[in-house]
């Protein structure tokens, strides 16, 4: 039996899973509202090597990445700093955007996808009562389809147009988005400038979150990510503020200078229905503190992949069922979306902190080098006893704040410990229960009398 499955854009798990899919003799296409040219954001991105392997595709020569430089982690006032000496072996690799795209299409032809660009998903092609996906409306036209994989991001038109008893969550709002803005820069001859350090700067200039300088290429590539809108006023305020600490940057916008939305949530708690699948940002897989996510979707599509696979064997009369399908998302939790409730909760905590309190933490080390390398990495961190010794003599002054970090780092093992019992059958009410528990220990208030789950005591 021949089954047809549609991709919604070309996001990179949609590509993994393609590619997959199309190797076995499935009947896959893409539909990308971009043009082939136009495709990918003209940046870098970070990610491990081994990521290809693990998702069942080839790597790169080595003359098609570098190595990522060690990283600096930068607090309000510039003074506090954390550095990391990583040997290389075990560094992440950075490949340029275009470059990845170019092989992953390549890949996705040679196995047998059909890419479809300049073609503009609107929504899902709902049938039935209840509703349920049976396709994609493309440039007005109604694509039937046995299987929807949504690689649309994270403002997907897909999930924003499914049915209510999906119960996947159709949108994605502050403060589970990162707006952004990324550009590479001149630099200025003769000013100092090191190129072997990649500068991480947390809540920089004042802003809620994230901002970077480092040198590519011999350009200055710039970040600037925060919880709230950026404007492009914001944006030269911010320019001229990193140009203060960092003079070699230039003046000259020599490439990109996009402004985007990216998520920094844990993956969406349910991201499966009849006949829809999503991956990638769609279900929003990106590390929390960073916004990174190419290897989380790429991962997720082989994951997928073998889902739908496995039930074209199994229930070749409906493969490609909520219940079917459950166990992708199941896979997913138990090996990546655990650790990215985590990093989640310590996003939060680093977030809500004032700038001198996270100078503190950082200046005393109560953050230390290992802790925030997992973090940023996408890994749990976990204090031992020891770890907790050192920590209480280095911050002693500061008790309250070395007690809510505690607290933090607690409640994060705790969400691990709950995202990784997700139920294992397709039942909504257990998953609902499950969700709801989870978003409890994710979101406690405090209160006079400490912390209580999802409510006031």
């Amino acid at each position: 039996m021949t089954y047809r499955i549609i991709i919604a854009g070309a996001g990179h798990g949609g590509l993994s899973a393609g590619i997959i899919l199309a190797r076995q003799g499935l009947d896959v296409s893409l539909h990308e509202a971009c043009s082939r040219d136009a495709l990918g954001h003209d940046w870098h991105d970070d990610f491990f090597l081994e990521t290809f392997q693990e998702a069942d595709l080839p790597s790169p020569a080595p003359g098609e990445y570098a190595i990522k430089c060690n990283v600096s982690f930068h607090g309000p006032d510039m003074r506090s700093v954390i550095s990391t000496s990583v040997p290389e072996a075990r560094r992440e690799i950075q490949m340029d955007r275009k470059a990845l795209y170019a092989r992953l299409l390549t890949l996705a032809e040679s196995a047998g996808v059909k890419l479809n660009f300049n073609s503009r998903v609107t929504g899902p092609l709902l049938h039935g009562q209840p509703e349920t996906v049976r396709g994609l409306i493309v440039n007005g036209k109604e694509l039937a389809a046995d299987l929807v994989i949504d690689a649309a991001g994270v403002h997907s038109p897909v999930r924003r147009g499914l049915p209510a008893g999906y119960r996947i969550e159709p949108t994605i709002l502050a403060p589970d988005i990162f707006y952004t803005y990324r550009a590479y820069y001149s630099l200025v001859p003769g000013k100092p400038c090191d190129p072997t350090r990649f500068n991480i700067h947390f809540l920089f200039d004042g802003i809620r979150g994230i901002a970077w300088f480092r040198v590519v290429d011999g350009l200055a590539d710039l970040f600037f990510g925060q919880i709230s809108p950026l404007t492009p006023t914001r944006v030269d305020e911010l320019l001229l503020a990193m140009k203060r600490v960092y003079p070699a940057l230039g003046e000259t916008r020599m490439r990109g200078g996009q402004f985007n939305t990216i998520p920094i949530r844990r993956a969406l708690p349910v991201f499966v229905g009849d006949g829809y699948a999503a991956v990638g940002d769609a279900a929003c897989m990106a590390v929390p503190l960073t916004g990174s996510g190419i290897q989380n979707a790429l991962v997720a599509g082989r994951m997928l992949a073998d889902t739908a696979r496995a039930a074209c064997a199994s229930m070749p009369a409906k493969p490609f069922s909520a219940r079917s399908l459950w166990s992708y998302e199941v896979a997913y939790y138990k090996k990546i979306g655990a650790r990215m409730a985590s990093i989640d909760c310590i996003k939060r905590f680093l977030l809500d902190l004032p700038a001198r309190d996270l100078d503190f933490i950082l200046a005393k080390r109560l953050i230390a080098e290992k802790e925030i390398i997992a973090a940023s990495a996408g890994s749990r961190i976990q204090l031992g006893f020891k770890d907790m010794m050192g920590k209480l003599a280095r911050g002693s002054s500061r008790l309250p704040l070395l007690l809510s970090l505690k607290k933090a780092v607690d409640r994060a093992g705790k969400a691990a410990v709950v995202a990784s019992s997700i139920p294992t059958v397709h039942d909504p009410e257990a998953i609902a229960c499950w969700a709801r528990e989870l978003d409890e220990v994710m979101s406690p208030r405090e209160t006079a009398g400490g912390w209580h789950r999802g409510r006031k005591a």
